[in-house]
């Protein structure tokens, strides 16, 4: 009898700060597969730049634009024949799951181009800036 097989993807907000004073902050919504080849980003959303701010209509503009990135890679990745399996507090979709196709169970193990450190990801090729999880 042969093991069911499976892929998960897990969504995750990671945040850096860019403003030289501090304050100003960017956030990309990152979709990771982890399976048999390794872990892989398959999607990333736009950065949505926010301000710390006391005032709840600039942090409401900004939960909606994360929020709104995180539903574009769920619609996306449902598409592609994902399952929702898990959810946050907040009730929203973070990790799905899909059957692996017998060919790819046995792939090679890839890289890939974050690396957790200390708590903190560190995007690999291109660039050495430091993100944090939100």
């Amino acid at each position: 009898m042969t093991e069911l097989k499976f892929e998960i993807v897990e969504l995750e907000e990671v945040t850096r700060e860019v403003g030289r004073f501090g304050g100003i902050f960017r956030t990309v919504v990152i979709a990771r597969r982890i399976g048999p080849a390794g872990i892989q980003v398959l999607a990333e959303s736009d950065e949505i730049e926010w301000r710390r701010s006391d005032g709840i209509d600039a942090r409401q503009d900004s939960e909606n634009g994360i929020r709104a990135a995180h539903q574009r890679i769920i619609q996306s990745l449902l598409a592609r024949g994902w399952e929702p399996m898990g959810v946050d507090a907040a009730g929203r979709v973070v990790t799905l799951k899909r059957r692996l196709p017998a060919a790819d169970a046995e792939a090679p193990v890839g890289t890939s181009r974050w690396r957790r450190i200390s708590g903190k990801l560190l995007r690999l090729p291109g660039t050495s800036r430091l993100l944090r999880s939100r």
